[in-house]
């Protein structure tokens, strides 16, 4: 799609941050014959059409929208890296992505084991306050133990990165790793706080939608095992 000056781009649909940027970033063909790909970029000059914003499970501060790119036309110069690579450039852009999404999500997920925690202390049933409930207390800590593992390892991988080293093992291990510690982490928490946490006004229903997507962005969790399995040569 990264064409000449006054060529049609032709028609692309896209779900992307709808209605806020300047600019999309997309990948698409160079042009309609070959299945060569380009990163470039369309900005509202260039009056790419809005479709309806779209009701998302979770994290809906963030507006997604459908794109209709008919009619767009983009000049090479809005070409981003270089042409006929795009789709090597993406895919090196992903690792950069699921480094990212990890750091953040460590953080969430102690802050939401924090807030549990402290529910727990003043929480009373059965005679007492739930935390003294060994069994309830022992799922914390182990939920603890892996948010601390995903921080050291998140660690290692900053560092290799600083170091200039290849990071795709790095941080696909711990795109999957810490996906499935989001979902854990909003499951217990939700479950810790009974009824009241079911409810909308309560924290844990929020957190409970907005981490879902850690194991679906920037790549599935079946993908990440798909690549984890290729980098050990299954």
């Amino acid at each position: 799609m990264a064409q000449g000056p006054g060529v049609p781009a032709g028609v692309r649909r896209e779900d992307r941050l709808g209605l806020g940027p300047d600019a999309h970033h997309l990948v698409g063909r160079e042009d309609e014959v070959t299945l060569v790909l380009a990163v470039f970029f369309v900005d509202q000059d260039h009056h790419p059409a809005f479709g309806q914003l779209s009701d998302k499970l979770g994290n809906r501060c963030s507006d997604t929208a459908e794109l209709a790119f008919t009619g767009v036309r983009v000049p090479v110069s809005h070409t981003i890296g270089t042409a006929g690579r795009g789709f090597q450039q993406q895919m090196a852009q992903f690792q950069n992505e699921r480094m990212v999404a990890c750091y953040g999500r460590v953080g969430a997920c102690e802050r939401a084991l924090d807030r549990t925690r402290d529910y727990l202390r003043q929480r009373t049933a059965f005679g007492g306050p739930l935390i003294t409930n060994q069994y309830l207390t022992y799922q914390l800590a182990e939920l603890y133990a892996r948010v601390d593992l995903c921080r050291h390892y998140n660690y290692a991988c900053a560092e290799a990165f600083m170091r200039g080293e290849d990071t795709s093992h790095f941080a696909t291990v711990a795109k999957l790793a810490i996906g499935r510690l989001c979902e854990d982490v909003a499951r217990t928490c939700l479950q810790y706080h009974g009824g009241i946490g079911y409810m909308e006004e309560t924290w844990t229903a929020r957190f409970l939608r907005d981490m879902r997507i850690t194991s679906i962005g920037g790549g599935a969790d079946e993908v990440m095992l798909q690549v984890i399995a290729k980098m050990h040569g299954m």
